[in-house]
């Protein structure tokens, strides 16, 4: 072979090479249209403003998206260069079994440390390092019939105390307080994360869910002998275990109910007749001056720890963490950007879980993405099983010590990973 064919062939080989480098796959799992749209917008608009790189979206099935991520990190397969993921616990697991990249030179150089709120930062960190970019979040809280609250002359409860008169209150003009839907279980952990956290803080609420505390102690036995104490006086709707969260939702639009706990994604499916008529309130606190711990899920990029392709990866990770991407991205699902300077949305529900996120001192992700799948997995069906036989809480709580017991065989709040902390920043 001539020195030019020679010269000829290798310049095909760092062109081929060039051209797979410059191909950068993204992985999601988009819970319907909407969402998959606004992916994909997002997308178009890197695509646009870098035509070098070829970008390639893969799209998974919601339910399946999880364990197929977490095997191909097991297993050090490369899904895609950057994936949709999740904050909270499985984050902090990720990161100490070395299976996503460390970003934390890439918030150094681009001040992210400063464009996210702390609680956002502290939701992809582990041990002070960074290891995901923080996209969207929201609020839960208690959502409310303003005009019922109007009629009645009542206002949203501050304190647990207030929820208590508020109750007895709605009940006697027969009208039960709060609708549920626990057929899929996950419902009924909101009332544990939120009893918990208002009983007990975040630093317990998180220790706990990391399996470093025991279910049969005292400080848990005060959270589910509450929750039993408003399921026996009739604080919510019968049978709640043979509605799932949606087909549970038209006794709040009848008026039946009066209240739901629920994320602020669920006023998508509220019929525009009455969404003007439905408003937000936190859920009350156990004292006035007591600090705000709220549950908001984030949702956030990952990357797996051997992906190869660094200078798309990262243009990606820039562009998705501007202040108009992030605008764009949350007002298109209704939801709210973590950046301190995207513009928030006009809706007046986000506003004021905004302004409630923003004052927070700490931010929980929610029962299921605070603790260990294997754990969630036994501990859901059990929280949901407290609405059919409250009376039996000590039963429920000895189960769930059982199940720690069989996740985390040997943890306690002694342990190595106890003492380093379940969500340090």
């Amino acid at each position: 072979m001539s020195i030019v064919m020679r010269l000829l062939c290798l310049a095909l080989l760092l062109f081929t090479a060039q051209a797979t480098a410059s191909t950068l796959t993204i992985a999601a799992n988009p819970v319907d249209g909407k969402q998959r749209d606004a992916f994909q917008r997002q997308i178009n608009l890197f695509k646009q403003a870098h035509p070098d790189f070829k970008v390639e979206l893969k799209i998974f099935e919601h339910e399946d998206y999880k364990s197929r991520v977490t095997q191909s990190l097991e297993k050090g397969e490369v899904l895609a260069d950057v994936l949709f993921w999740f904050g909270g616990a499985s984050i902090r697991e990720f990161a100490d079994r070395e299976w996503i990249a460390d970003l934390s030179e890439l918030w150094q150089q681009e001040g992210w440390h400063e464009t996210f709120s702390e609680a956002s930062r502290r939701a992809v960190s582990r041990a002070q390092r960074q290891f995901g970019l923080p996209l969207y979040y929201y609020q839960w809280g208690l959502y409310y019939r303003k005009s019922l609250f109007d009629q009645l002359r009542l206002r949203p409860p501050q304190t647990l105390a207030e929820l208590e008169h508020l109750s007895t209150t709605l009940r006697k003009n027969g009208i039960t307080p709060f609708t549920l839907g626990s057929k899929n279980h996950w419902p009924a952990a909101a009332w544990f994360d939120y009893l918990n956290l208002r009983i007990n803080g975040l630093a317990f609420h998180e220790s706990l869910l990391a399996g470093c505390h025991a279910f049969i102690e005292p400080r848990v036995d005060a959270v589910l002998a509450t929750l039993s104490k408003y399921i026996q006086r009739g604080d919510f709707i019968d049978n709640p275990q043979q509605h799932d969260w949606k087909a549970a939702l038209p006794f709040l639009y009848h008026k039946q109910a009066a209240m739901v706990l629920m994320g602020n994604f669920f006023l998508a499916s509220v019929p525009n007749s009455i969404r003007h008529d439905i408003a937000f309130a936190p859920f009350p606190l156990q004292q006035e001056s007591d600090p705000y711990f709220e549950d908001a899920p984030i949702d956030i990029l990952i990357v797996p720890a051997n992906s190869q392709n660094s200078p798309a990866r990262s243009a990606f990770l820039r562009a998705m963490a501007r202040p108009d991407t992030q605008a764009q991205l949350a007002a298109s699902l209704d939801m709210i950007p973590p950046n301190r300077d995207a513009k928030i949305s006009n809706d007046a529900t986000i506003r004021q879980g905004a302004y409630l996120l923003n004052q927070a001192q700490g931010l929980a992700q929610f029962f299921d993405r605070d603790t260990h799948p294997a754990f969630s997995q036994r501990a859901l069906p059990l929280l949901s099983s407290l609405f059919q036989s409250p009376e039996n809480y000590q039963a429920v709580l000895a189960e769930l010590e059982q199940a720690r017991q069989a996740v985390w065989p040997e943890r306690s709040r002694n342990s190595k990973a106890c003492q380093a902390g379940s969500g340090d920043v």
